[in-house]
């Protein structure tokens, strides 16, 4: 595979591991012709070519690191805008519970249901009244028949 903008995670790591296995050999490579050349023996010309593999490779290991670096730059601004876009949304939400709860607080505790709570309550506390004096006017009447029938 060619090295594009467009590789995934997995292309890269393939990518990756091709270098890391032709490093060596490039290296080794490089090294004997190297020597052959400083010994007077290289006839064929062959360090320039491992000059050039060894450049191809190193070109391809930065632009591969170009990709990874642009790749995570461009993950870290789509992180930071969606971020931002979460915590403006965060702080709208708060703002209008805040409202919302002040408004159902409000609500609650208006005038027409006072009012309602006020009638509820007030005809518990008559009803209350009517029994308990009910209760009382028996225990007296009662305590009156009782007296009565004892003289």
């Amino acid at each position: 595979m060619t090295i594009s903008q467009n590789m995934g995670p997995d292309d890269i790591d393939e990518e990756k591991t091709k270098f890391v296995d032709k490093f060596p050999l490039v290296k080794a490579n490089y090294i004997k012709y190297y020597v052959m050349n400083k010994g007077g023996t290289d006839e064929n010309n062959n360090l320039n070519r491992a000059k050039t593999q060894w450049e191809k490779l190193a070109g391809d290991v930065n632009s591969l690191e170009a990709i990874i670096k642009s790749k995570i730059s461009l993950n870290k601004d789509l992180v930071d805008n969606k971020s931002k876009k979460i915590n403006t949304l965060k702080k709208k939400w708060k703002a209008e519970n805040k409202k919302l709860k002040h408004q159902y607080k409000s609500n609650v505790a208006g005038k027409p249901m006072r009012e309602q709570l006020y009638d509820e309550h007030t005809s518990n506390i008559i009803e209350t009244l009517f029994y308990t004096i009910s209760i009382l006017g028996m225990g007296v009447f009662l305590y009156k028949q009782i007296k009565e029938k004892q003289l």
